[in-house]
């Protein structure tokens, strides 16, 4: 099955909510965040970032990011980089970070 990518979207909040299964694995998606990530914090950082993305594998969301930092025609940061724990080793990161 192929990996898709579009915007996004706020049934998809909770699920994101789910991924980091740590502090250690939420610290490197978001480090202001507290353990668990809840929804109001990932809305917060998605309404201060640009370009927030997920990817699809099945019609499943298994990854999502966004710019954290994006200037037109010049350097984008990409930042909020997650995978689900099921979906990890199978290139979702890559299609997240490559769109």
């Amino acid at each position: 099955m192929p990996l898709t990518h579009r915007p996004v979207d706020e049934k998809d909040i909770q699920i994101i909510c789910g991924f980091p299964q740590s502090e250690d694995e939420l610290f490197f998606l978001f480090p202001k965040a507290e353990f668990p990530l809840s929804s109001s914090q990932l809305r917060d950082a998605i309404a201060q970032r640009s370009d927030s993305t997920v990817v699809k594998l099945g019609g499943e969301v298994i990854a999502f990011t966004n710019f954290y930092r994006w200037e037109s025609g010049g350097r984008c940061s990409i930042g909020n980089v997650i995978v689900s724990p099921a979906a990890r080793g199978r290139g979702g990161a890559a299609i997240s970070s490559n769109r």
